[in-house]
């Protein structure tokens, strides 16, 4: 569930504000300045509402407000409709701006709005590149008996929200079927956000994953939001998990059993609904029984196990990727490449 802080919100419109978004948010509402800016370093939210009265003095502090917290969106309230004050509000950093009073409706468009572009946003900040993803399992080229029990046991495990471990050697296709099983989940409209633990040095990987306040460290020159955060409401793929050192199997444990942590360098608890599905081709009860992988974590993971055949037992496949893989690059390459010697 979404948490909303509406300041100064008059009396008469907490009412309406339930009726409209209760479903979907929990709503704090506060007065005073001093208690809207303790709430802002003491908890996070995913919308701010502020009314607005004086457009000179309350314009102020908006620009406080979006310096503080400026991934969050936030939309203006006020019964002044300036045209010259809603530009200067949407240049100080307010996401929307509703004229008072305002109805249910406008209440659940205008949030609608905002968590929609609130969640967009974090997906291209992390999606560099272009991810190959299939979306539908009919789709997955499987011709063998072992790679066809694979893809009906992840279809039912995508209409569950528990976690799932892929398993198998590196090519097998982990990465791309977690993007499967995501688009056929509940989760398909939310963000889905990838990252390869083996990739990231050891050192940064934490301030990737949870995020890191500004001057947290000689580098963090800016707040920067980390992939759980960035994934909340939709699902995280964990790559190579096996790489991940104790330290920080012990944080990903607090995250899985509580779903809450904090940013590298910061006090505040952030809560995130996140579905994660990990992949690793290592041998993880062995890594257990060396020491460098935690039995409780192996057990929080490892809820909905899957193996991904490796390719020599897949050979009624082998052709069939092997003219998928040509078509694709012939394509790409504006190639009249269309098949293979006998």
């Amino acid at each position: 569930m979404y948490t909303i802080l509406a300041y100064a919100i008059p009396a008469e419109s907490h009412d309406i504000m339930h009726a409209a978004l209760d479903e979907r948010a929990k709503i704090m509402f506060c007065t005073g300045q001093e208690n809207l800016f303790g709430e802002l370093r003491g908890n996070e939210y995913d919308l701010v509402f502020l009314f607005i009265g004086n457009s000179k003095t309350d314009m102020e502090l908006l620009e406080k407000v979006y310096k503080q917290i400026p991934h969050t969106p936030i939309i203006l309230v006020s019964a002044e409709e300036n045209p010259e004050v809603v530009v200067k509000a949407l240049k100080s950093g307010a996401f929307d701006y509703l004229a008072y009073p305002v109805s249910a409706s406008r209440f659940e468009v205008a949030t609608s709005k905002a968590f929609e572009n609130k969640a967009l946003r974090h997906e291209i900040a992390y999606l560099r590149h272009k991810q190959d993803i299939v979306y539908h399992f009919n789709d997955v080229i499987a011709f063998s008996p072992g790679m066809n029990q694979v893809l009906k046991s992840l279809e039912k495990f995508a209409k569950t929200d528990s976690t799932i471990l892929i398993t198998g050697a590196t090519g097998t296709g982990k990465s791309f079927l977690s993007g499967t099983v995501h688009y056929n989940s509940p989760r398909k409209q939310k963000p889905f956000i990838k990252i390869n633990c083996a990739n990231i040095p050891e050192n940064l990987l934490e301030s990737e994953l949870f995020g890191h306040e500004k001057g947290a460290f000689t580098s963090a020159e800016k707040l920067r939001i980390g992939r759980f955060e960035q994934a909340s409401g939709g699902t995280l793929f964990l790559d190579e998990i096996g790489e991940i050192s104790l330290g920080l199997q012990t944080k990903l444990l607090r995250v899985l059993e509580e779903k809450c942590f904090e940013r590298v360098g910061g006090n505040k608890t952030i809560y995130a609904d996140v579905r994660v599905i990990a992949a690793t081709n290592k041998d993880l009860p062995d890594q257990i029984a060396k020491g460098k992988f935690r039995e409780d974590l192996y057990y929080r993971i490892n809820v909905l196990p899957i193996r991904l055949p490796d390719l020599r037992e897949r050979r009624q496949c082998l052709l069939p990727l092997a003219q998928y893989f040509l078509n694709k690059y012939a394509t790409s390459l504006s190639s009249d490449v269309r098949g293979f010697t006998d």
